[in-house]
């Protein structure tokens, strides 16, 4: 209902506070809803507005660039799986560790060996055959049985529990039940979490040989996750094919389908704690063919420690990947050289240029230009840093341009620094000007009126300005005469500069005590690079003014109607007169010139469509005198007061405007044409009708020749000629049907038809002349 761009996204209060919830929204209340983007105060001025919107499209590109340089260079991530090992356990990538689980259980079980021995060396407690067993078991623990896997961990006051007799306990069930228990690694714990081993085409966890890696979803696509599932010979939907040269694992069931990383998501601003590419999760993807840009597709199995390193390719494809999932397009990332890299292509307006964009472009232009993707194996460079592609407005980036981006492998740390930097001093230079507003806003300033002009324009399109504060004055002048740069000083109509609002209200009084009219005055000022400014006119004056213009557009839309209205009934009587289609005659004449004259048929145009379209010209011609006279009326100021005292830096054009039309052709046809004579208008004409042959005379609607610059007014109805005399548009009907008919006649009884030979007689000797007449004439066409 509000005609939004996009769908709506967001509902804000008056005070700026989103809204989530349907019971947070109360009855008849006032909301703000946008797109996506932050919620905006309507109170600012458009130079905030246009600033904040400055600092969002930096701080997204900024945000974007972050991500890229997250990605860029993962850490060590190896396959993992996420929780407790168990079949429907699902998979994801962690950092791996430093050391793996031979190094981790031998120093293990040197520390806890070497704890053993001096804590019997300590204990004085125990008897010659208790300490004999623990170093027979700290000596031994390498080669254990399966209850014996946990080692202890003494501490000083750690003892051996004693029964009645003091004896020692050397079964394994009481061994277990009253030993101190140990405290169990953690680097051991999250090791058989990442070790698997690859097998007979099976990805088998090594801590669990039971479960190994596959889909348990039969509808097979790409964004599946991949689980634990019970171990099974026959089901494709865990074996994998492995592709060495690719670095690949390709599901057997789909070998269209591989195994990788899901990037994390970057729909969020970011900061260094938020994105993190540890704890992703490992699903199904299609295969890309392409050498850059499918890093997290690519794998390396370490045998020897039995685990799967992520990401294991060149930097530059890692780079490209990164970049492409970031919104970050590779012209940044590689320059002008050219790499195999996914991506789309378009082509000119013209058809004869081809334009290869990357993905992150093609994201950015989706829908405003016709893309087709590229074929596997294409080597390019991203077209958006190409000076050919310049006016096509492309890239990803909102507000930094991609040219001026070097996001390479030793600059990206150092341009992402230096534009966080910059926004960072943006926003301290915005929130210093927002408080220095609001706290002059808040000194109760009295406002001022003016009418602000155009500097150079002279008195027209004036605008009404009313501010309390001279920077606000400034700002309104800016916004509300659309200047093209900002408003930075403000004069007075004789010339005087101002630099604050007590001067302007100081020249305001001096100026109303010197004037003799004051009930007359009106004070006007200046505006330098970009406005003219005036003091304050009376409300009597402009609610006048208002009411006259009303009273204009009233008497105009009148007019209007009145001329939509015959329009309309010139179009019936059209349409009724070539629906009953009646046949024309033939009635011979006198005359050498035109022997026969076509007469009636549903070609030609009845007495009340003439006399319509009289009144349709009539009505136009009226309406450009009102809207002439309404124009010179419309100034506040007198024309002596213009042309005597107060000019404008220029003068007005001395060309005219007409509305032209080919000879022979109706008025509708007609085109708008301009010229300070009669042969720059006659030039103008031939180049707005397409005409073959430059125009050479100029006609009125009635067929009147038109011979000085001074017979033609200005919206005047010409009739534009190459030299022919002027033809109505009923004699031009007559020709073209005489034309047709003897087309007609060749066609239908051959060429030899036309060729008519009279006898001549006695009795009919009066009539062989006009018969001539007639072939001779059938002839000349």
């Amino acid at each position: 209902m509000l005609n939004l761009p996009t769908a709506a996204r967001r509902l804000f209060t008056e005070k700026g506070m989103e809204l989530f919830l349907l019971k947070d929204l109360g009855r008849d209340q006032l909301v703000y809803v946008s797109c996506g983007e932050p919620w905006i105060d309507p109170h600012l001025t458009m130079a905030q507005y246009e600033k904040s919107l400055l600092l969002n499209n930096l701080a997204s590109d900024i945000s974007a660039i972050h991500a890229y340089c997250i990605m860029r260079n993962p850490e060590v991530l190896v396959l993992g799986v996420r929780n407790n090992i168990a079949a429907g356990a699902k998979l994801f990538v962690d950092r791996g560790l430093v050391t793996f689980e031979e190094k981790l259980t031998e120093e293990l079980q040197e520390n806890q060996t070497e704890e053993i021995f001096l804590n019997i060396k300590d204990d004085s407690d125990l008897n010659s055959h208790a300490k004999s067993h623990l170093k027979t078991d700290a000596w031994h623990m390498k080669s254990k049985y399966s209850w014996q896997e946990i080692s202890c961990d003494f501490h000083d006051d750690d003892s051996f529990p004693k029964d009645k007799d003091e004896e020692f306990c050397e079964t394994a069930e009481l061994f277990q039940k009253y030993r101190p228990q140990p405290k169990l690694n953690a680097e051991l714990q999250k090791a058989h979490h990442k070790q698997f081993e690859f097998r007979d085409k099976q990805i088998i966890n090594c801590a669990f040989p039971g479960l190994v890696l596959g889909v348990q979803d039969a509808n097979l696509h790409a964004g599946t996750e991949v689980v634990l599932v019970e171990k099974k010979s026959d089901d494709t939907n865990q074996h994998w094919i492995w592709r060495d040269h690719d670095r690949t694992f390709h599901l057997m069931s789909d070998p269209n389908l591989v195994l990788a990383v899901s990037m994390p998501s970057t729909q969020t601003r970011y900061s260094k704690c938020a994105l993190d590419m540890k704890r992703c999760a490992v699903v199904l993807q299609n295969y890309k063919e392409y050498s850059n840009g499918a890093a997290n597709q690519k794998w390396h199995y370490m045998e020897n420690a039995g685990v799967f390193s992520a990401f294991y390719s060149t930097v530059l494809d890692q780079e490209i990947t990164a970049a492409n999932h970031a919104s970050v397009c590779t012209f940044s990332v590689t320059s002008r050289e050219k790499i195999d890299q996914p991506g789309y292509y378009f082509l000119s307006p013209s058809g004869k240029q081809k334009f290869m964009i990357c993905l992150a472009c093609a994201r950015a232009i989706r829908g405003k230009k016709e893309l087709k993707k590229l074929p596997t194996g294409s080597i390019f460079f991203c077209a958006s840093g190409s000076e050919e592609a310049s006016h096509f407005s492309l890239g990803p980036f909102k507000c930094v341009n991609v040219r001026k981006t070097d996001l390479s492998t030793l600059e990206a740390e150092n341009t992402l620094n230096y534009l966080e930097e910059v926004l960072a001093s943006l926003r301290t230079e915005t929130s210093i000007q927002t408080i220095s507003e609001k706290i002059s806003a808040a000194m109760n300033h009295k406002a001022v009126k003016i009418i602000a002009y155009r500097n150079g324009a002279g008195y027209r399109n004036g605008q009404l300005i009313i501010a309390s504060t001279f920077p606000l004055l400034l700002a309104m002048c800016t916004r509300q005469l659309e200047l093209t740069r900002k408003a930075c000083r403000l004069y007075t109509h004789d010339g005087i500069l101002i630099l604050t609002l007590p001067d302007l209200v100081t020249w305001a009084v001096n100026e109303c005590f010197r004037q003799s009219y004051s009930e007359d005055y009106k004070a006007r000022t200046a505006i330098t690079d970009s406005a003219h400014c005036g003091a304050a006119l009376r409300m009597e004056a402009l609610q006048k003014a208002a009411r006259q213009e009303k009273q204009n557009w009233l008497e105009k839309d009148k007019i209007l109607a009145d001329l939509d209205a015959m329009k309309h009934k010139m179009r019936q009587l059209q349409g009724r007169r070539i629906t009953a289609f009646k046949p024309s005659t033939f009635v011979p004449t006198k005359s050498t010139v035109q022997p026969i004259v076509v007469e009636g048929g549903w070609t030609e145009e009845t007495q009340e469509e003439m006399k319509l379209m009289e009144n349709i010209q009539h009505t136009e011609t009226h309406f450009s005198e009102v809207q002439a006279s309404q124009f010179k009326r419309s100034s506040p100021f007198s024309s002596k007061l213009l042309s005597s005292k107060h000019r404008c830096l220029y003068d007005q054009p001395s060309a005219k405007r007409v509305w032209a039309y080919r000879n022979g052709y109706k008025p509708e046809q007609g085109v708008y044409a301009w010229g300070k004579t009669i042969s720059e208008l006659l030039d103008n004409c031939t180049t707005k009708l397409n005409m073959q042959q430059p125009a050479k005379a100029l006609y009125t609607p009635d067929g009147e020749p038109l011979q000085s610059w001074d017979e033609i007014e200005r919206d005047m109805l010409l009739c534009v000629s190459a030299g022919n005399p002027f033809l109505s548009r009923k004699a031009i009907k007559q020709q073209v049907e005489v034309r047709a008919i003897y087309a007609r006649i060749r066609k239908q009884q051959g060429p030899d038809a036309t060729n008519i030979v009279v006898s001549p007689s006695e009795k009919l000797k009066g009539q062989v002349v006009l018969y001539k007449r007639v072939v001779i004439f059938l002839l000349t066409l």
